[in-house]
């Protein structure tokens, strides 16, 4: 039986970039590095604060800012049996939309809640810190620092200090990759990472939690985990895609069928049943088993194969499927 995984977070999990007319979410590359063992679904709310997270957490389906449509957080804990949640929150409380940014210690209280129903439903957490951001690091370098983010992570260290060790386990996500704004791992709008960025914030996390995913039911078979390559030799990896059948992919922004929003499966040699509407449609195979599903281009990604990121790099000759990379 696998270890199931669950990313839940915002933009940085759902792996937001170039304005949001791509993703490459980390959760596909945590899964091939904790080995064949370890199934990592992810939700990402793009845009969504703490509170936002915890009021749509009952519902089917939510629709973000992108707008991309996911099960609702407990929805989803409801739909699967997780062994691990790793919950990524709190960028978007930092935000003043006209009321000032939402105050440390609800931010806390509610990232504590969304731990709390993981628990509830049987899964233990990885509790991680606000990342970096442009802004962030421009305001916390004055004098005085503007320290709202630094005093959120402060606290968020000190709310996971108290839990249960084998409950909660604490990872400094704003230390896996370090803004910058020349090594080619964040966008321009300085607060989302790049492809590559999120390749990076992927291998470095990795490492850091393994041993803690490890511990849930002994993972007899999880495959050892080297350590995660440095930020600069990430942003050096080739990550260009490959579409062709075969590939794996991972499905988002799904409406009508949003329960398989998150999930991962093999694109079809078959023709797709039809779907109905615009756009190109392809023939999904999912990993999980069942039928094969009918889901247009628009709303896949690639997912990496034995270690790649970014897409699955077919054999020389191979017909790009989707139209392009």
């Amino acid at each position: 039986m696998k270890l199931r995984l669950l990313a839940f977070g915002d933009s940085l999990t759902a792996g937001y970039h170039h304005m949001g007319h791509a993703f490459a979410p980390w959760a596909p590359l945590l899964q091939s590095l904790l080995g064949s063992d370890v199934v990592c679904d992810h939700i990402g709310l793009s845009g969504f604060t703490t509170q936002q997270m915890l009021d749509t957490a009952d519902e089917q389906n939510v629709t973000d800012v992108v707008p991309m449509s996911w099960p609702g957080y407990r929805t989803q804990l409801r739909r699967h049996r997780y062994d691990v949640v790793l919950i990524l929150g709190g960028t978007n409380d930092l935000a003043d939309y006209g009321h000032g940014p939402m105050p440390t210690q609800r931010t806390v209280s509610n990232l504590a809640t969304l731990h709390a129903y993981a628990h509830e439903a049987g899964a233990r957490s990885v509790a991680m810190t606000i990342p970096e951001s442009k802004g962030a690091v421009y305001f916390e370098t004055r004098s005085p620092p503007f320290r709202v983010r630094l005093d959120a992570n402060e606290a968020i260290r000190a709310w996971a200090a108290k839990q249960p060790a084998h409950q909660v386990h604490f990872v400094d996500a704003s230390a896996l990759v370090p803004y910058s704004g020349t090594n080619g791992l964040w966008e321009p709008d300085g607060l989302h990472l790049s492809q590559r960025g999120y390749e990076a914030f992927g291998r470095a996390l990795a490492p850091q939690i393994a041993d803690f995913v490890r511990a849930t039911r002994g993972a007899p078979n999880m495959a050892p985990m080297p350590a995660g390559p440095s930020a600069a030799s990430a942003a050096d990896a080739d990550a260009e895609p490959g579409w062709h059948p075969g590939a794996r992919v991972s499905i988002f922004g799904l409406t009508k069928a949003a329960q398989h929003n998150g999930k991962y499966g093999r694109l079809s040699a078959r023709d797709p049943p039809s779907g109905g509407g615009e756009g190109r449609r392809l023939g999904v195979e999912l990993e999980e088993g069942g039928a094969v599903l009918s889901v247009r281009c628009e709303n896949l990604v690639l997912a990496p194969v034995e270690g790649t990121f970014g897409g699955h790099k077919g054999d020389k000759g191979e017909k790009d499927i989707c139209g392009g990379s």
